[in-house]
């Protein structure tokens, strides 16, 4: 997942049409992921036993432990985040956000981006914003919504609508009145951390209105 150009309809065909909740956990529950998939090849291979390697030692975000995260948690966020994009949407799909995460961790990793990076709060925001930029996408753009007077466009004034829905949309599966607490990947962050990453996430997503 840290090379260029990784085909991800290949990935969406292996994953059974889950490409964003295998993407999502392989990248952001690094290094545990990875542990959990040597110790299923070596199960299957019947070799038995875990990885030889300490998994505090092992390369990966530690987005885990750094933020005391569930790794049931992250896979069931993951997994609704992924069940509310669109399927019939031709493009802003949830291969689309496979692609966008796996794309932004090659970025990071496989080219060094991290180096611009002075937080690895700032990390875990961009993946997050990458894995959530499009959720709830309906298949038509800013100036569509705009035009129509739509409901969306009422809400967010005509600025960055399809974007500020986005974000909103995943928090409040999160954190509104009908939200799943059992979702929040952010609930064990220090208040001023979460505070800073929500703008972080926010400002990511935002800024991918190309309008």
């Amino acid at each position: 997942l840290m090379k260029w150009g990784i085909d991800i309809f290949q990935v969406d065909k292996l994953t059974n049409g889950n490409p964003l909740l295998f993407v999502g956990w392989a990248i952001l529950a690094s290094p545990y992921s990875q542990d959990a998939m040597i110790k299923t090849l070596r199960d299957a291979n019947q070799n038995g036993g875990g990885s030889d390697t300490d998994i505090k030692n092992m390369q990966g975000y530690h987005f885990i432990d750094k933020y005391e995260i569930s790794q049931v948690c992250m896979v069931d966020f993951f997994r609704v985040i992924e069940s509310n994009y669109v399927k019939d949407n031709p493009y802003h799909n949830s291969i689309h956000a496979s692609d966008v995460l796996q794309t932004t961790h090659a970025l990071l990793t496989g080219m060094n981006g991290k180096r611009f990076a002075t937080s690895d709060l700032e990390l875990f925001s961009v993946l997050v914003g990458a894995a959530i930029h499009d959720v709830g996408h309906p298949g038509t753009n800013n100036n569509f919504q705009t035009n129509a007077n739509s409901e969306m466009a009422l809400i967010y004034n005509d600025i960055h609508v399809l974007e500020n829905y986005h974000v909103s949309f995943a928090f409040r599966k999160i954190l509104g009145k009908d939200g799943n607490p059992n979702l929040n990947i952010f609930k064990n962050m220090q208040q001023n951390d979460f505070i800073k990453c929500k703008k972080l996430i926010t400002e990511a997503v935002l800024g991918t209105d190309m309008t």
